[in-house]
Order: structure tokens, then sequence, then C-alpha cells
């Protein structure tokens, strides 16, 4: 990310699930890097999982995704003059 200075990583975390199609679903997470080898799980308090918020996971909705993708739009891309930007999954756009 330019404007931060950071590498930004959004990956997937399987995690075994009788009732699902595949016996796995997977959890979409979050970490940076100030340097892209070392890197930092924030805990973004979003999500309760195992008992606990104290971790890097991303709300999913409904539904778990397989294999969510996220889109960066800088403000002149969309035509806004300010200088918001957008972080987009499958499922929502912030």
């Amino acid at each position: 990310d330019d404007d931060d200075r950071l590498f930004k990583m959004w990956y997937l975390s399987p995690t075994f699930d009788d009732t699902a199609p595949s016996g796995l679903r997977y959890k979409v997470c979050y970490a940076f890097s100030d340097d892209g080898v070392h890197w930092t799980k924030p805990d973004l308090g979003l999500v309760e999982w195992s008992g606990s918020r104290h971790n890097n996971i991303l709300p999913w909705g409904q539904h778990w995704m397989r294999r969510p993708n996220v889109i960066r739009q800088r403000p002149e891309i969309r035509g806004q003059s300010s200088p918001r930007r957008c972080a987009c999954r499958a499922d929502r756009c912030s």
C-alpha cells in the first residue's frame, strides 16, 4: 500500500467442518508488514472464534467464503475527489 507504506495481506486459514462439502471451511484473516518478511497479525476484535475476539479474523457475513478477493481502488479511478480509499471483498465493499 503506497499510501500507508505497508505490505498488506488477506489470507485464508482453513478449519475442519464436517458440514462443509469438502470437510473444510476457510476464515479470512489480515496481516501487515513494514518489510514483507516480518508480519503483524493485528488484534481486530471483529469475530468471536473459540470463545475469544482476540484475533485477526475478518467478518464473513452469513456464509463462509472459499476464495475471497480483495480489490483496492484509488479515488481517482472511482471518480471521487476525496482521498477515501476502498477495499472490497467478494461480499462487501467499504
